[in-house]
């Protein structure tokens, strides 16, 4: 059982997700968690109050966000300090800014670039269930929009597209995420990591 969640999504994550913060809180508790991030897709609406019940249940809160990214699908962000906290409320507002905002699709975006300037007191987590990484192994190929708008196939090793957003993020706290689930392709992207040399977290993916 793992002592620490650090991919766990709230009803804050709308339609992806269900339970309130306090009651995940209660949950880990039981667990017997000591701390537990909150990283609810492109939003930190619940992170007080998740703060506020990890407190009273004497755990160590994380305050972090998954971030819908165009250069990579997602990438989980962790506030490592108070600094990091009022990064991730600026990143949040920014992804719903005329800039960043897919109107068509209804969805906030942020590129790799933005979050690097505000990357300092944050934490990196790639290889996120859901991004190009992942995407791209299960898929075996990566759908691209070319400069004339037509879509092609792009086979691309997925160790490849891992050490490259790895060396674009290079300076900064970046950690490749491992499933704890055990099934032939999570157990074989796991050994490929490992093999890499990448430093790596285990991640729940608790929904």
């Amino acid at each position: 059982m793992l002592t620490c969640y650090l991919d766990l999504k709230s009803h804050y994550s709308i339609k992806q997700a269900y339970g309130s913060p306090e009651v995940l809180v209660d949950r880990a508790k039981e667990l017997g968690c000591t701390s537990v991030a909150l990283t609810d897709y492109n939003s930190i609406s619940g992170c007080i109050n998740f703060a506020e019940a990890c407190k009273k249940k004497g755990l160590k809160s994380i305050l972090g966000c998954t971030f819908s990214i165009k250069e990579s699908g997602r990438i989980t962000v962790l506030a490592k300090n108070l600094d990091g906290w009022k990064s991730l409320i600026k990143l949040v507002s920014l992804s719903y800014t005329s800039e960043f905002f897919d109107s068509i699709n209804e969805k906030p975006y942020l590129t790799l670039n933005k979050l690097k300037e505000f990357g300092t007191n944050l934490v990196f987590i790639i290889g996120v269930p859901g991004d190009l990484i992942h995407n791209g192994i299960f898929q075996k190929s990566v759908q691209h929009l070319n400069r004339d708008g037509v879509i092609t196939e792009i086979v691309t090793d997925p160790l490849v597209m891992l050490n490259g957003i790895y060396e674009h993020l290079e300076g900064f706290s970046v950690y490749v995420g491992l499933s704890p689930n055990n099934t032939d392709y999570t157990n074989w992207f796991n050994e490929v990591v490992r093999d890499s040399g990448l430093p790596a977290v285990i991640l729940s993916n608790a929904h």
